[in-house]
């Protein structure tokens, strides 16, 4: 902590005393050798040591670390009690996607190692968590994960697929489903493996 940040911090703390003194209340004694900590310090973390775990964050998500990597460090993030739609915002993204992202800390501990392994993709764990059990296997000692299968489709009808989610998403009031005419084919693809389940429980 460099003498100016000092500086500013015992200013910080003489003005909050001043304050709680003009209250008529008192403050709490020093204790002998230990350093003076504001109430503010301790309820809310210095700024910088924020910004650099949100800053970790968004370095990992952009070199396209391994998913349960990219949700401990948002987990950290929010730990130190960064809200949810302050953090998305910083981040560039939607309440919802960090949601997800988040979520994924509350996966079995068997469903982290496979999706931080890579045999378990995290799109499939949104899209398929209640058969995701089934199909958990171990060989050779190693835990595995049978994928489920895939259908090919073209992309007309995707793109049909995606114009229903992106009414019914509407209609129901969730997150909206950013889909275009126009749009392209891993544009659809996603849609159709993040939000097709999402919204299907919403007719049941």
């Amino acid at each position: 902590m460099t003498a100016e940040t000092k500086d500013k911090l015992a200013e910080r703390i003489a003005k909050r005393r001043a304050a709680i003194e003009g209250q008529g209340g008192d403050a709490a004694p020093a204790v002998p050798g230990a350093p003076e900590i504001s109430a503010e310090t301790e309820l809310q973390p210095p700024n910088q040591d924020v910004e650099l775990a949100i800053t970790r964050a968004r370095e990992a998500m952009e070199a396209g670390q391994n998913p349960m990597a990219v949700a401990r460090l948002l987990g950290e993030v929010v730990g130190r009690g960064v809200k949810n739609k302050g953090l998305a915002a910083a981040l560039g993204k939607s309440e919802p996607w960090l949601s997800k992202r988040l979520g994924l800390l509350s996966a079995t501990v068997a469903v982290q190692r496979l999706i931080e392994s890579g045999e378990l993709a995290e799109s499939e764990y949104h899209n398929n968590r209640k058969n995701i059990k089934s199909g958990m296997k171990v060989s050779a000692g190693a835990l595995k994960y049978q994928r489920m299968p895939t259908i090919t489709i073209n992309i007309e009808a995707a793109r049909s697929l995606a114009a229903i989610l992106q009414e019914l998403a509407e209609e129901h009031g969730v997150a909206p489903v950013k889909f275009e005419p126009g749009s392209n084919k891993k544009e659809l693809t996603s849609i159709l493996n993040y939000r097709a389940g999402e919204i299907l429980s919403l007719l049941k």
